[in-house]
């Protein structure tokens, strides 16, 4: 049932495929009189289980080697299911909130139960990396941030359970995006961009905190093409980018790495050209705002001056960057007529 098929077309089991001990249970279940939620979602882990048991069974025909190879299908199949499923229904809107607790207690406990399981980490780390389609797409990543760093006031009993397995679930999602995914990695930073803004103006500095942290492995970690992303949500988003600014200053190793590739050095100068320009044109019209045009000006300029000095002194300035790939390009060339010759 589960050999060579791609995650996304297993979710939707086939009920003749349903173990039969988990089908009788079920059944018997149903013809009962109405039951508490917490008996509920009993029953679902104990389904949950026995699922697991059988499909180890099934798959290893009794070789111990061959059920412990099956697990990491079954942990990734788990962890897909419940980021594709089951936290999708959970509800952290500031308009609307329709998880009650049971139902919260219900979904918590059935990630939980997947990652406890031994190697879970490592297991659902390299399924990350492996599978085409993530385990966790950027949309439910979105839903687990919002219910692990809610405003002060709006903690509830399962905030600190979201908490404890927030980290390992953030490293499943920001596992090294797949080639051609730069659709997910800019909603990836749109989202963390905003989310950062709305932690600064709610008076939320630890939801402002980590969405910064964010943003800048989306900019840095893994593509610089954030940066013009980042340029179309700037003014919409000034107090983030402000904070983004000052946040990139502070880290030398950011400039040594980007001045080692002209190409990457280029986009982050344009992008901190522009942002110079919109801080002028938002300045000279006057505001509320000019307080932080400035000091999202002055950020932009010492960007600019560090950038150019991570190359030991060498000033890389957009213009010189053209040039130097031009020369790289010549050279290329010359090499290769040398060559033929």
């Amino acid at each position: 049932m589960f050999k060579d098929a791609p995650l996304s077309t297993l979710i939707d089991v086939p009920l003749s495929h349903i173990p039969q001990s988990v089908y009788r249970t079920a059944l018997n279940w149903l013809e009962m009189p109405p039951v508490k939620l917490e008996d509920f979602s009993a029953f679902v882990l104990r389904a949950f289980d026995q699922i697991l048991v059988d499909l180890e069974a099934q798959q290893g025909g009794g070789d111990d080697s061959k059920s412990q190879a099956s697990s990491p299908g079954d942990l990734c199949l788990g962890l897909y299911s419940w980021a594709h499923n089951l936290l999708p229904l959970v509800s952290v809107s500031s308009k609307k909130r329709c998880c009650i607790p049971q139902s919260m207690d219900l979904v918590l406990q059935f990630v939980e139960e997947i990652l406890s399981r031994p190697r879970a980490r490592t297991i659902l780390v390299d399924g990350a990396l492996r599978e085409s389609d993530p385990l966790i797409p950027v949309s439910s990543f979105e839903i687990l941030v919002r219910l692990t760093f809610p405003a002060p006031s709006a903690r509830v009993k399962s905030t600190e359970r979201v908490e404890a397995i927030y980290s390992l679930l953030k490293d499943v999602t920001l596992s090294p995006f797949m080639p051609g995914e730069s659709n997910a990695l800019k909603q990836m930073f749109t989202f963390s961009l905003r989310s950062a803004r709305r932690g600064i103006v709610t008076g939320n500095p630890v939801l402002a905190e980590e969405a910064t942290s964010i943003a800048i492995w989306c900019c840095v970690t893994e593509s610089v093409d954030c940066f013009e992303h980042w340029d179309i949500l700037y003014r919409e988003n000034l107090e983030a980018s402000v904070a983004l600014l000052k946040s990139l200053l502070g880290q030398r190793r950011v400039f040594l790495r980007l001045s080692t590739s002209p190409s990457d050095s280029l986009t982050v100068n344009q992008t901190m050209e522009s942002f110079r320009r919109k801080n002028k044109r938002a300045i000279a019209e006057g505001g509320a705002n000019c307080s932080l045009y400035r000091e999202a000006d002055k950020y932009c300029t010492l960007i600019s001056k560090s950038l150019s000095r991570g190359s030991g002194g060498f000033k890389l300035t957009p213009i010189t960057a053209v040039v130097l790939a031009a020369a790289g390009a010549a050279a290329g060339a010359a090499a290769a007529l040398v060559v033929l010759a």
